[in-house]
């Protein structure tokens, strides 16, 4: 999938072919991405690294997105094994797709972080974009029927007890922290209660959540004692570690120089 403002090199298709033939038996096969202001290589910026020490799922709940949408090459039968592109998505489309790959545990394999598999190229804006302008109160609405839908997709095994479902916890609850800043209020706790609806989270951890929102509704002073005990006990009991996005993320900002080198 290529978006409309991006480019490919004249090797994009004989490179990533070449790697599809030596990795076999994959459902999909991940290349990295970079940016560009007038022409392709004039910023050296990466989009993000595709190989660090860190699980990818998890990766895409903290925010740390590790590749984009033209950065995969997918098989036919695999892509609709998993029904596509959630339709009704007006945004989120790549983060949707890629999370619920993950989950229902696609195989894949990633190129090395080398220039030599950088051909694809994603034009930098000075124009606010979807990912970046205000939400509008549809576009809040459908982003959480978003991560509602990829909450269902999570089977037994990540509930309750796993990294991998406190993450997204985790990441379901600082988009509804967001959704607060945005003076959607009433679709705050509504977010929380689907929580419990769906037996998503337990009721000790949903009272703790909307309790924690009710503080940041109602109190100027984030520094407060109870919301900062709340927050501890988030963090401390139920490990909650990614209600802020992390400190390592590297998106936008690896740089490289010379063809070939590591990055």
């Amino acid at each position: 999938f290529l978006d409309s403002d991006d480019l490919i090199s004249s090797e994009f298709i004989k490179t990533r072919l070449k790697w599809i033939k030596n990795h076999k038996n994959q459902d999909y096969y991940v290349f990295p991405s970079s940016f560009f202001k007038n022409s392709p290589g004039d910023l050296k910026k990466l989009w993000n690294l595709l190989n660090k020490p860190k699980d990818d799922l998890i990766r895409f709940f903290d925010g740390d997105n590790p590749w984009h949408t033209t950065g995969v090459v997918w098989r036919r039968n695999s892509f609709f094994k998993i029904k596509g592109f959630y339709e009704p998505a007006q945004s989120m489309q790549d983060w949707e797709i890629f999370v619920k790959a993950l989950i229902r545990g696609l195989k894949y394999t990633k190129s090395p972080d080398k220039v030599e598999f950088l051909q694809h190229y994603l034009r930098k804006h000075k124009s606010p974009q979807i990912s970046t302008s205000k939400l509008s109160e549809e576009r809040a609405i459908n982003r959480q029927e978003t991560k509602q839908f990829i909450a269902k997709q999570f089977s037994k095994k990540h509930k309750y007890k796993s990294y991998a479902w406190r993450s997204f916890i985790g990441d379901y609850y600082r988009f509804t922290l967001g959704l607060k800043k945005a003076g959607y209020e009433e679709l705050i706790f509504s977010g929380i209660l689907f929580l419990v609806e769906e037996k998503l989270a337990s009721k000790n951890l949903s009272k703790l959540l909307l309790k924690s929102l009710e503080f940041d509704s109602k109190l100027k002073n984030s520094n407060n004692y109870l919301k900062k005990t709340i927050d501890f006990i988030l963090y401390r009991f139920y490990n909650l570690k990614n209600l802020q996005y992390p400190k390592d993320r590297t998106k936008g900002i690896v740089y490289f120089e010379k063809k070939n080198e590591n990055i």
